[in-house]
């Protein structure tokens, strides 16, 4: 049975990331607990053996250094978070994948 994990991130950027946070324990906060948190789910994602392909908001270097273990990486395509998860399950699916996690990077 082919699984995947599709984790959804955002290039970790000042005052790009966690904006609500952000008002309330600063920018560069908000940008280190976003940081921790991909480091996390890289980590829960490369203990779970499951292929992971992660859908990034845009090119970024710095998610594909935290993110080592995945070899694929696709961008979000859509004008909201519920058509760009759509998207991204439609793709899953077309690959043929019977099994498709998605969760976000800050979980």
């Amino acid at each position: 049975m082919k699984t995947v994990i599709i984790v959804f991130a955002k290039s970790p950027l000042l005052a790009k990331v966690k904006s609500r946070l952000a008002m309330d324990v600063g920018k560069k906060a908000s940008l280190w607990i976003y940081k921790k948190l991909l480091y996390h789910t890289s980590k829960v994602t490369l203990k779970s053996k499951l292929k992971t392909v992660l859908f990034e908001n845009k090119v970024s270097s710095i998610l594909k250094t935290i993110f080592k273990h995945v070899n694929e990486f696709q961008i979000q395509k859509g004008e909201d978070l519920g058509s760009k998860m759509e998207n991204a399950f439609g793709w899953a699916f077309s690959k043929r994948y019977e099994k498709v996690i998605l969760i976000g990077s800050d979980l």
